[in-house]
Parts: structure tokens; sequence; C-alpha cells
């Protein structure tokens, strides 16, 4: 039986919350912005939730810039468009989570 990683040896995460703007049903607004992003990042990435408009996704750490540019973009479907962009970033979702409902609150008020 193998040792697990000590935390110090274990790869890292960041999560990112996101808006989409878009006309589309939520199963395929998931669908298309995860096959957007693993085109663009080639690594693994995980949507944790998606519900009213936003997401939240996992991405290693060393690929944390790359996936918050793939998520300024306009991704074109055969169904519509869909316009994503980037609201915040963490290290854990517990604080992701804490921050985001200020700062989607502000977003809406304008």
């Amino acid at each position: 039986m193998t040792k697990p990683l000590p935390k110090s040896k274990r790869e890292r995460f960041r999560y990112i919350l996101f808006g989409a703007v878009t006309g589309l049903q939520e199963r395929e607004v998931v669908y298309f912005v995860m096959r957007h992003l693993t085109s663009n990042l080639d690594q693994s990435v995980k949507m944790i939730r998606f519900r009213g408009g936003y997401g939240i996704v996992r991405v290693a750490r060393r690929t944390a810039i790359e996936a918050r540019s793939a998520l300024e973009a306009t991704v074109e479907t055969p169904q519509g468009s869909i316009a994503l962009r980037p609201i915040l970033t963490s290290g854990t979702l517990l604080a992701l989570k804490k921050r985001s409902s200020h700062a989607v609150e502000a977003l809406r008020r304008g």
C-alpha cells in the first residue's frame, strides 16, 4: 500500500468564479465552457458549480493565468454565443464563496 503524498508535494489548485451571458440552457453552457477550457489549457479542469449565469472552475495553480485569459472570451456555438468573463480567483473554495457574494452583488448593482 502506498502512503499519501505530503501536503507540500501535492498539486495545488485555484478556483475561478466566472460569469456567462447567454440565452442557452445551463447544461449546454457547461458543456461548451468545459470544451473551450480543455481545448485551450490542455490540463485537467473541473467544473465545480454553474448556476444562474455564474460558475466556478478548478484549475491547476500553474495554469491559473492561462485559465483566466481563456475565460475572457466569447465562445461561439451552433446554438448561439456565450460571453465569458472571470470575476474572482482564490486558492480555496471557502474563501471564494465568502468573497463571491459581495462581488456578485456589486456586479448586479452596476
